[in-house]
């Protein structure tokens, strides 16, 4: 009996942990997709910034 117990244990901890490890790989995607709209937005942003500067009668700088 205390054998199928510590079976029935082990076999929860190993969902556990296997649940928790397909939290934390979402959780990466996520913040990978979070990183690159990030890139994107700054990207575009620097261009933005860029033509500013380049406008024919003055200079736009923080």
């Amino acid at each position: 009996m205390e054998a199928q117990l510590e079976e029935k244990n082990q076999e929860l901890q190993r969902n556990s942990l296997s649940e928790e490890l397909s939290n934390m790989k979402k959780l990466q995607d996520d913040l990978l997709a979070n990183k690159d709209q990030l890139i994107v937005e700054l990207e575009r942003l620097q261009l933005e910034l860029d033509q500013l500067r380049a406008r024919p009668g003055g200079s736009y700088s923080r």
